[in-house]
């Protein structure tokens, strides 16, 4: 499951490169409940759960649905911005 949310940010960063995308990001956890019934008579029946982590990442190229008001909001990138993070990038490499 960790490695699921660890490609999910990826191909959400890649997209918004490629397009100016907003982004909402929410973190929560869900109960997985596993329920298992005994095969033989007289066994008792075996109740399993646990909570894993579950991030939902919201894209849009308009406002349509988001709130820009939420603690997970990210400002879509214009390019002036996309030049600037890419100046800096290539800047600190060189410094490396």
């Amino acid at each position: 499951m960790g490695k699921a949310i660890n490609k999910a940010v990826t191909i959400a960063e890649i997209l918004k490169r490629k397009m100016p995308l907003h982004q909402i990001t929410a973190l929560s956890s869900c109960e997985i409940v596993n329920v298992y019934e005994p095969l033989e008579e007289g066994l008792d029946t075996v109740v399993n759960q646990h909570y894993v982590s579950c991030l939902t990442i919201t894209l849009s190229t308009d406002l349509t649905g988001i709130d820009v008001h939420n603690i997970g909001y990210q400002v879509r990138q214009t390019q002036k911005t996309k030049d600037e993070n890419t100046f800096w990038v290539t800047s600190h490499m060189n410094a490396l």
